[in-house]
Protein backbone atom coordinates (compact mmCIF):
# COMPACT_ATOMS: atom_id res chain seq x y z
CA UNK A 1 0.00 0.00 0.00
CA UNK A 2 2.54 2.37 0.97
CA UNK A 3 4.57 1.95 -2.18
CA UNK A 4 1.52 2.17 -4.03
CA UNK A 5 0.59 5.47 -2.47
CA UNK A 6 3.92 6.76 -3.08
CA UNK A 7 4.22 6.09 -6.54
CA UNK A 8 0.54 8.07 -6.98
CA UNK A 9 1.82 10.89 -5.17
CA UNK A 10 5.28 11.06 -7.01
CA UNK A 11 2.83 10.89 -10.12
CA UNK A 12 0.83 13.58 -8.62
CA UNK A 13 3.74 15.70 -8.13
CA UNK A 14 4.72 15.30 -11.51
CA UNK A 15 1.27 16.47 -12.93
CA UNK A 16 0.78 19.72 -10.67
CA UNK A 17 -1.59 18.28 -8.35
CA UNK A 18 -1.48 19.53 -5.26
CA UNK A 19 -4.66 18.61 -4.13
CA UNK A 20 -3.98 14.94 -4.22
CA UNK A 21 -0.49 15.72 -2.72
CA UNK A 22 -1.70 16.92 0.33
CA UNK A 23 -4.56 15.06 0.84
CA UNK A 24 -2.26 12.02 0.44
CA UNK A 25 0.55 13.39 2.58
CA UNK A 26 -2.57 14.00 5.14
CA UNK A 27 -3.38 10.39 4.44
CA UNK A 28 -0.16 9.09 6.04
CA UNK A 29 0.40 11.79 8.68
CA UNK A 30 -3.61 10.57 10.19
CA UNK A 31 -2.21 6.76 9.73
CA UNK A 32 1.21 7.84 11.84
CA UNK A 33 -1.30 9.48 14.24
CA UNK A 34 -2.75 6.52 14.96
CA UNK A 35 -0.04 3.93 14.81
CA UNK A 36 1.13 6.41 17.37
CA UNK A 37 -1.59 6.10 19.59
CA UNK A 38 -2.30 2.68 19.33
CA UNK A 39 1.40 1.78 20.52
CA UNK A 40 0.57 4.26 23.14
CA UNK A 41 -2.31 2.37 24.70
CA UNK A 42 -0.65 -0.67 24.14
CA UNK A 43 2.48 0.49 26.09
CA UNK A 44 -0.14 2.27 28.94
CA UNK A 45 -1.60 -1.36 29.31
CA UNK A 46 1.54 -3.31 30.18
CA UNK A 47 3.08 -0.65 32.49
CA UNK A 48 -0.30 -0.68 34.56
CA UNK A 49 -0.06 -4.17 34.41
CA UNK A 50 3.66 -4.42 35.41
CA UNK A 51 2.79 -1.49 37.90
CA UNK A 52 -0.05 -3.95 39.29
CA UNK A 53 2.28 -6.54 39.73
CA UNK A 54 5.21 -4.27 41.52
CA UNK A 55 2.48 -3.28 43.77
CA UNK A 56 1.48 -6.72 44.69
CA UNK A 57 4.59 -7.67 45.14
CA UNK A 58 5.21 -4.87 47.97
CA UNK A 59 2.38 -6.25 50.11
CA UNK A 60 3.86 -9.71 49.75
CA UNK A 61 4.92 -10.87 53.97
CA UNK A 62 8.31 -11.71 53.95
CA UNK A 63 7.74 -13.62 56.91
CA UNK A 64 4.68 -15.76 55.70
CA UNK A 65 5.00 -19.38 55.37
CA UNK A 66 3.85 -18.50 51.12
CA UNK A 67 6.05 -15.48 50.56
CA UNK A 68 8.73 -18.16 48.38
CA UNK A 69 5.28 -19.34 46.32
CA UNK A 70 3.69 -15.99 46.03
CA UNK A 71 6.63 -14.78 45.21
CA UNK A 72 7.49 -16.91 42.38
CA UNK A 73 4.06 -16.80 41.31
CA UNK A 74 4.32 -13.49 41.42
CA UNK A 75 7.42 -12.94 38.89
CA UNK A 76 6.33 -15.58 36.69
CA UNK A 77 4.28 -13.15 35.34
CA UNK A 78 7.08 -10.87 34.46
CA UNK A 79 8.85 -12.41 31.65
CA UNK A 80 5.76 -11.90 29.33
CA UNK A 81 5.47 -8.56 29.68
CA UNK A 82 9.42 -7.98 28.95
CA UNK A 83 8.49 -10.16 26.22
CA UNK A 84 5.49 -7.80 25.16
CA UNK A 85 8.01 -4.63 25.41
CA UNK A 86 10.58 -6.02 23.10
CA UNK A 87 8.39 -6.59 20.46
CA UNK A 88 7.84 -2.80 20.77
CA UNK A 89 11.94 -2.52 20.27
CA UNK A 90 12.25 0.70 17.77
CA UNK A 91 9.37 2.31 18.56
CA UNK A 92 11.01 5.54 20.53
CA UNK A 93 10.38 6.04 24.29
CA UNK A 94 7.87 3.78 24.70
CA UNK A 95 10.39 0.86 25.48
CA UNK A 96 12.08 2.26 27.81
CA UNK A 97 9.36 3.48 30.41
CA UNK A 98 8.58 -0.26 30.02
CA UNK A 99 11.78 -1.88 30.59
CA UNK A 100 12.03 0.44 33.52
CA UNK A 101 8.94 -0.27 35.16
CA UNK A 102 9.29 -4.21 34.64
CA UNK A 103 12.82 -3.63 35.73
CA UNK A 104 11.65 -1.92 38.85
CA UNK A 105 9.04 -4.71 39.66
CA UNK A 106 11.97 -7.12 39.15
CA UNK A 107 14.11 -5.32 41.90
CA UNK A 108 16.33 -4.43 39.33
CA UNK A 109 18.47 -1.12 39.40
CA UNK A 110 17.45 0.18 35.94
CA UNK A 111 19.46 2.68 34.02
Amino acid sequence: MAFAQNLLEGFAQAAGDQPTVQRIENEKSDRRATQHEELAAQTQSILNDVTGLQQRRGTLDPKSTTYQKDLAENDKALPSFENQAASYAGTGQAEYAVHDCWAGCRGVCSE
